[in-house]
């Protein structure tokens, strides 16, 4: 499906979504709509087929109800463009020594976003896109960007 852009996102959003970089960053002021536009930006890759460059998209931010946030505005742009999409869901994975509390939405791609939390193993052995939100807040930023 193709998405008009320009008439949703404001010009600097469009930058940054035209932005086929491997790293950016964006240092940023609060409530500018980056992560909104980083959610639009992820379902559309995630909708996207194999041989069209999609890809699963892994974001971590430093606390859960950013996760939730980002989740439910992937869900948003998911549904007001009819992409097949199943809800926004919780998983509990089970680690060596606790559970951990991970947010999925699949596509009918058969790729998904994903919510991680902000732990360098949760990284690990992932494939696909990765967006630390609010990076200079994780925990141990170097250790992530290791993963």
């Amino acid at each position: 499906m193709k998405i008009n852009i320009a008439k949703i996102l404001l010009p600097y959003q469009r930058r940054w979504v035209a932005d086929s970089s491997r790293v950016r960053v964006w240092e940023k002021s609060r409530r500018i709509g980056a992560s909104y536009c980083e959610a639009l930006q992820s379902v559309m890759e995630a909708a996207k087929s194999r041989e069209a460059g999609g890809q699963d998209t892994f974001y971590l931010s430093y606390n859960k109800e950013m996760t939730q946030t980002f989740i439910r505005d992937c869900a948003f742009w998911a549904k007001a463009f009819n992409m097949v999409a199943d809800g926004a869901e919780e998983v509990v994975l089970r680690d060596e020594d606790r559970d951990i509390t991970v947010y999925r939405i699949r596509f009918a791609s058969g790729f998904n976003v994903w919510g991680l939390p902000s732990e360098p193993r949760s990284l690990r052995s992932k494939q696909g896109r990765v967006i630390i939100d609010e990076a200079a807040f994780v925990d141990d930023l170097p250790e992530l960007m290791k993963a």
